[in-house]
């Protein structure tokens, strides 16, 4: 269609092509790669046939130099939106934004080869769960980084979540780090959780940039990353439950907990800054056990175990190597737990 109107016999909006006649067309120079994605059909063409292991679609999408598939326009995407399973490209937002009303992941697994950058996502996601089990995590970016990159992007996704009662991540840009580089990003999205005391012991990690680091591949870089959203996390407690509902709580403004790293893959976070409330309402539950944990911190929420129901020693063999440099928090700090 931009072949034909881009020509000079199109001065209407439709041209009829007389079978047995001659045409002048302009000349039109293919390239591959050449289209952006513009809008939510576009999304799930190119999503699904990355999950599917097709390459039809790189002939249209993806540049061959950069290996980047671009966004051109701001795309509003659906609940039912497809997840890329796994990026081994380069996504660049271009400067315009994703709005959806579900945080759910756009990519699960972020690969070394793989980038996200220039990209915003806004919208608002609300949910209210009371059944036990797990859940996909409450967040907007990626779910695993394995190495892969996220650059220039920012998070203004508000996230709001009711009567949980299943182990909790959340975080504006990464679920779980096991490695890779986060630089530049900044989250505006306000996180709310309210657990509910059951039965069983539940875990509820977040941060601003990401929820948790459990197992390390490569080192983790977060550089120049601002948290400008607020955190609150409340644990309802059921007096009648055995056991205290949510046991391990850490929410940081960067990360929210940090459960590995030695002097060959760390975690390093450099000139990174947070600067919005973080709360803790959890005095009921932490009554009910002393010895669990409820830690909170402007930077990291909690980067060390419970041995004995004492904190480790930070030479003992439960901590773990963490450098932070040049970070600063300016935001309140609230914590009522025992």
């Amino acid at each position: 269609c931009r072949w034909v109107d881009n020509t000079p016999m199109t001065d209407a909006s439709e041209i009829v092509i007389d079978a047995g006649k001659l045409y002048q067309f302009d000349p039109v120079t293919y390239e591959a790669g050449s289209k952006s994605l513009m809008n939510a059909e576009d999304w799930e063409f190119v999503a699904q046939a990355i999950n599917a292991g097709t390459t039809d679609w790189k002939a249209l999408y993806l540049d061959p130099v950069t290996k980047s598939i671009k966004i051109g326009a701001d795309i509003v995407l659906p609940e039912s939106a497809t997840v890329i399973n796994e990026l081994s490209y380069t996504l660049d937002g271009c400067g315009y934004s994703i709005t959806r009303s579900l945080a759910a992941p756009l990519v699960k697994t972020l690969k070394k080869e793989g980038a996200i950058k220039n990209l915003t996502i806004k919208g608002e996601a609300t949910k209210s769960v009371s059944v036990e089990g797990s859940v996909t995590p409450v967040v907007p970016f990626v779910d695993v980084l394995d190495g892969g990159t996220l650059e220039s992007c920012m998070n203004k996704m508000n996230i709001s979540i009711a009567s949980c009662s299943y182990d909790a991540a959340f975080a504006g840009f990464v679920n779980k780090a096991k490695g890779g580089t986060i630089t530049g990003c900044v989250n505006e999205g306000n996180i709310s959780l309210v657990t509910t005391g059951q039965n069983a012991d539940k875990i509820a990690y977040g941060g601003g940039i990401v929820a948790s680091v459990f197992e390390l591949t490569c080192p983790l870089q977060i550089t120049e990353c601002q948290n400008k959203g607020s955190i609150y996390l409340k644990s309802e407690f059921d007096s009648n439950a055995s056991a205290p509902g949510v046991k391990d709580v850490g929410v940081g403004g960067i990360i929210g907990r940090i459960h590995a790293g030695n002097s060959e893959n760390y975690v390093r976070i450099f000139k990174c800054s947070n600067a919005s409330r973080l709360e803790l309402d959890c005095s009921a539950s932490s009554t009910k056990s002393a010895s669990y944990q409820y830690s909170l911190g402007g930077i990291v929420g909690l980067s060390a175990t419970l041995e004995s129901s004492i904190l480790a020693n930070p030479l003992a063999a439960g901590c773990y190597y963490l450098e932070i440099e040049d970070c600063v928090n300016s935001a309140d700090l609230y914590n009522n737990s025992i």
